[in-house]
């Protein structure tokens, strides 16, 4: 998987505080001219789900009720085991509580800003996943030998 580098003062950058503990979450935010809607939260961890498939159904249809229902029922699983929903929200780095979005599921089908906290991934039904990495380009090879690491063991 690739890893997409951000610097720390890059103008789409910058720190998502956690409500319960105060934690600053280096994290990334698209423009908006993307179109990375609707996109979808992990229940269990900060990855986010974008599909082509949903946004041409959003851009048919528009952001209702039904549409948020039947783009529900087809949410896979994340790759880390939990499962993608219209009711998930960021999670904290430190202390894992959620980061909620005050927008109800219906009007989060239409928030063309797409949030990812470093680490995460961007999964997407086309074109390919990817992890960000927000920070120095010592931190980005580090995470960069590490992935060569775990795939050359895993392997053996």
């Amino acid at each position: 998987m690739k890893i997409v580098h951000y610097t720390s003062d890059n103008p789409w950058t910058g720190y998502l505080m956690c409500p319960s503990c105060g934690h600053g979450n280096p994290a990334w935010q698209s423009s908006g001219m993307s179109d990375s809607r609707p996109h979808f939260y992990c229940s269990l961890c900060s990855n986010v789900l974008s599909r082509d498939s949903d946004n041409a159904l959003l851009r048919r249809y528009g952001a209702t009720l039904d549409l948020l229902d039947r783009l529900s029922s087809t949410l896979p699983e994340c790759p880390c085991g939990g499962r993608f929903s219209v009711e998930a929200h960021l999670k904290c780095r430190k202390c894992r509580g959620d980061m909620p979005n005050n927008d109800s599921p219906v009007e989060r089908l239409d928030n063309p800003h797409l949030l990812i906290l470093d680490g995460s991934t961007l999964v997407r039904d086309t074109l390919y996943d990817y992890e960000v990495c927000i920070g120095s380009r010592v931190k980005y090879w580090y995470r960069r030998a590490c992935r060569a690491l775990r795939t050359w063991s895993a392997t053996r």
